[in-house]
């Protein structure tokens, strides 16, 4: 074997050892939940109504339906979080610059790590 089929052949192991070492990586799993309230600031709104597109599919027409898109974004402790459920949009999204009441979930994980979440506004 001349010298460039012996690298391609040694990327190529060392590639499919890589692969096959990364599936052994064992995934963090979750130790505890924890929710508490905490207050948050309302930063922006964002709504996108309903509508419809067409596609020529040779013989005719077919509509898609988009739906709409409700979003309200909140500030904790420097982090955005975004919420997208229509409910907190009706209630919130006159209200940028006001703070509120919500849930945030505390994720520890078996690795260390320690995620937070908004996970919905006081109603």
């Amino acid at each position: 074997m001349n010298k460039t089929k012996k690298t391609a052949v040694f990327v190529l192991l060392t590639i499919f050892l890589a692969c096959s070492l990364i599936g052994c990586i064992k995934p963090a799993e979750v130790e505890s939940t924890e929710d508490s309230t905490v207050q948050v600031k309302i930063v922006d709104q964002y709504y996108r109504g309903p509508y419809m597109t067409s596609m020529y599919t040779g013989k005719s027409f077919m509509y898609m339906p988009h739906p709409a898109v409700y979003r309200i974004t909140v500030e904790y402790n420097g982090e955005q979080y975004y919420l997208t459920d229509e409910e907190s949009y009706e209630l919130y999204h006159d209200k940028i610059g006001e703070t509120t009441d919500a849930l945030l979930r505390t994720t520890k994980w078996d690795n260390g790590n320690v995620t937070y979440d908004i996970i919905g506004l006081a109603k």
